[in-house]
């Protein structure tokens, strides 16, 4: 029988150690034994390298082996653990994690598409309309920080039932509404809610699935959320000939599923390695009680308190290495809104000329000022009617950045197992290769120049009116990139600062939020597109973009030099914090 640690600060994370307050912890582990340093020698597949080149070897043989020669064993041979359990569970749980991070943008685009019919309806001004999404672009970041301080002390499952039921609610609520009030509230508690995905999502990951898989699951979270805000103008614009209600009534829909879907197949996926792992298991029997969280509760003193989950989060981003990444990360995305901007406001022009006439006046005199007003559009002075999509033709556009995501998703993939080919084959000397998460930012070498070549190819072309297919292309390469960067940036910090991964995940959904739609926004007036006098100052506006995005790439650049020194020095400076299997 597995012998138990003999406190939760001596238990080993199972992780690669990383810095030298890791190996501390490591070497006091019972169950571990070091080996001396030694390049020459090939290490065990059962052994974990660490940073001054020795090696921890297992004393007892109950350790899966998960991969060959030169991966490191991840988790015991405990059914009750939950990256031992069956791969079609696992799979579920992550799946209903991947469409509910697709969700919060999702909602917010697919609002944006639909704000001028919104507006008319509702009596208030575009603007006023337009004004509520940025609320809920922020409120998105809000609740996925709070999730993730909620789920350190509750647990993950009952945070995430309980988030999704408010999801469920106000997705209803902002469809039924019957005053812009109503809406506004709805709309922006929605935000709030549906970002529980997108700010805990590294969790689960860190939670379900060992080393060798968390790379690639990363990615394939990267990319729901990379694609999410392009899916809600698709069904905006092939939805538009209907009223605004149907389209949201279609996400109350799709969020009813998703929640129904977490309490069908949603399990606690935390597991506490340390000592009461037989009252943890007693106390989380009963999957229903892990859902709402009663069980969870039972368990709480196992887990950090609240202010305890809230000063974790507030020293994650305190970490310099951690903020600098954030805020690259930050300025990289914001660029999303108005490129997307631009090839939404002929669907805005359009359905403003439906929206014209006088109630008084007959249908033929309203039909008459609709086609004036769509005969002004076509008519701009040097518009030939290259982007004079329709509603349902703009939105078919926007195929153009989910192909391009998915030939980043393949790119990942492709580079996750070179990866993990590279690191078997080179596993002599096994510090070298494990004890550098700054390889994780390597494939931004390879993004970022495609990035901004995009960004400069965007506007380069709309300001000289070119062929809707090669603004396509520009755009597809700045999608390309964004979700490469995204991938990357998720994967060293969760490679470098294991025991905090949760909490990187929440920042970078709050630098995504933060960058890509609420600088964006700001950003977004300064740019004008299609119905505004095509193209004026699109050019120098995303040449600029692009400048500001080579810049803040020096980030990258120095993290990579000196990240590990650094981190190193922050190891030393706060020797016995948030150590251990997780949690303080």
């Amino acid at each position: 029988m597995r012998e138990k640690a003999h406190s939760a600060s001596e238990h080993l994370s199972l992780r690669t150690p990383l810095s030298t307050d890791y190996d501390q912890d490591a070497l006091r582990h019972p169950q571990w034994t070091a080996q001396p340093a030694n390049k020459g020698r090939r290490i065990p597949s059962t052994s974990i390298p660490l940073m001054s080149g020795a090696s921890l070897t297992p004393i007892h043989d109950n350790y899966r082996d998960d991969v060959d020669d030169g991966i490191i064993v991840d988790s015991l041979k405990d059914a009750k653990d939950p990256r031992n359990w069956t791969k079609v569970r696992r799979g579920l749980i992550f799946y209903i994690i991947l469409v509910v991070s697709a969700l919060p943008d999702n909602g917010v685009r697919l609002t944006a598409t639909l704000a001028p019919s919104i507006a008319r309806h509702l009596d208030v001004s575009k603007a006023a309309a337009q004004g509520v999404l940025a609320a809920n672009q922020f409120m998105i970041a809000v609740g996925g920080l709070a999730a993730v301080m909620l789920s350190r002390h509750f647990g993950r499952m009952p945070v995430l039932f309980w988030f999704m039921l408010g999801a469920v609610g106000t997705s209803v609520g902002q469809a039924g509404a019957g005053s812009f009030a109503g809406f506004a509230v709805a709309q922006v508690f929605n935000g709030f809610f549906t970002g529980v995905a997108q700010g805990n999502g590294l969790l689960f990951i860190t939670d379900m699935f060992s080393e060798r898989w968390q790379d690639l699951m990363i990615t394939l979270w990267s990319f729901s959320i990379i694609i999410s805000p392009y899916l809600g103008p698709v069904i905006g614009g092939l939805l538009d000939s209907l009223i605004w209600r149907w389209p949201l009534g279609l996400y109350a829909v799709v969020t009813i599923f998703e929640w129904l879907g977490v309490v069908i197949v949603g399990r606690e996926t935390w597991y506490y390695r340390g000592n009461d792992q037989d009252e943890q298991q007693r106390l989380l029997k009963s999957r229903s009680l892990q859902l709402i969280g009663v069980a969870q509760w039972r368990s709480r003193k196992l887990r950090p308190s609240l202010l305890q989950a809230f000063m974790r989060s507030f020293k994650t981003i305190a970490n310099p290495i951690i903020l600098m990444v954030n805020v690259y990360y930050c300025i990289t995305l914001a660029w999303i809104v108005p490129m997307s901007s631009i090839i939404l406001q002929p669907i805005f022009f359009y359905q403003d000329c439906l929206n014209r006439g006088n109630v008084e006046d007959t249908w033929d005199e309203n039909e008459a000022h609709r086609i004036e007003c769509l005969s002004s559009y076509h008519a701009v002075p040097g518009d030939k009617s290259v982007y004079s999509f329709s509603p349902e033709a703009s939105g078919a556009f926007y195929f153009t950045p989910i192909i391009a995501a998915i030939l980043a998703l393949l790119v990942g993939i492709s580079l996750h197992l070179r990866h993990v080919r590279q690191t078997r084959s080179s596993s002599r000397g096994g510090a070298d290769v494990w004890s550098s998460p700054e390889r994780k930012l390597r494939p931004l070498f390879f993004a970022q120049p495609v990035l901004i070549a995009g960004l400069v190819l965007f506007g380069i072309f709309v300001e000289a009116n070119k062929h809707y297919m090669l603004v396509a292309m520009a755009w597809g390469f700045y999608v390309f990139g964004t979700l490469i960067v995204t991938a990357s940036v998720a994967n060293y910090l969760n490679k470098a600062f294991p025991p905090l991964a949760g909490e990187c995940g929440a920042w970078l959904s709050v630098s995504r939020s933060v960058g890509a739609f609420v600088l964006g926004f700001v950003v977004e007036g300064t740019v004008k597109g299609p119905g505004d006098g095509q193209g004026q100052g699109a050019e120098r506006m995303f040449g600029v973009m692009a400048g500001i995005s080579g810049v803040a790439f020096v980030i990258i650049m120095f993290v990579m030099v000196f990240g590990g020194r650094l981190r190193e020095m922050v190891s030393r400076n706060s020797a016995g914090e948030m150590t251990g299997n997780e949690d303080p």
